[in-house]
C-alpha cells in the first residue's frame, strides 16, 4: 500500500511538472503572464547562496524584488544559461516590461512599484542580482 501511495505521488508530481513545463513555452513571452501577480515556479537541483542562485532547471515566474516609489536603487546582474531561455525582467505599474541584461545601472522608481521579475523555460545555469 505504501508503495502504491509513493509510486502515485512521484508519478503526479511528474506529470504537474511538465504540464508546467509545456505551458512555460506559450507564457514564456506572453505581455500579460509577465506582468500579472501570480508567481508560478519549478525549479530542480536549486543552490542559492546570498546573492547568486543555480539552478539545474527552472520554468516560471518568480518575483525577486520591488522598488516602491521615490527610491533610487542601483542594480547589478549577471548571469550564465547554458540550456533553455531565461530572462530578468523589470514591470512597472503600468505594466511597461523591460528586459534587463548583464552589467550595472541606477534606476529611480518615480511612480508607483517596480518589480523585479526572473522568467525561465527550461533554463539551466545561475543568476546573481544584487539591489543596492
Amino acid at each position: 500500500m505504501k508503495k502504491y501511495l509513493i509510486i502515485m505521488i512521484i508519478g503526479l508530481s511528474i506529470l504537474l511538472y511538465s504540464c508546467t513545463i509545456k505551458n512555460m513555452d506559450e507564457k514564456y513571452d506572453d505581455a500579460s503572464y509577465i506582468t500579472s501577480n501570480h508567481y508560478r515556479t519549478v525549479y530542480v537541483g536549486t543552490i542559492e547562496t546570498i546573492n547568486k542562485v543555480s539552478f539545474r532547471s527552472f520554468s516560471g515566474n518568480d518575483l525577486i524584488d520591488t522598488i516602491y516609489s521615490g527610491h533610487s536603487v542601483t542594480i547589478t546582474i549577471d548571469r550564465e544559461i547554458t540550456e533553455g531561455r531565461f530572462k530578468i525582467v523589470m514591470v512597472k505599474s503600468n505594466d511597461e516590461i523591460t528586459e534587463l541584461k548583464n552589467g550595472t545601472f541606477d534606476y529611480y522608481a518615480n511612480e508607483g512599484t517596480v518589480r523585479i521579475i526572473i522568467i525561465g523555460d527550461q533554463a539551466k545555469g545561475w543568476y546573481k542580482i544584487i539591489i543596492e
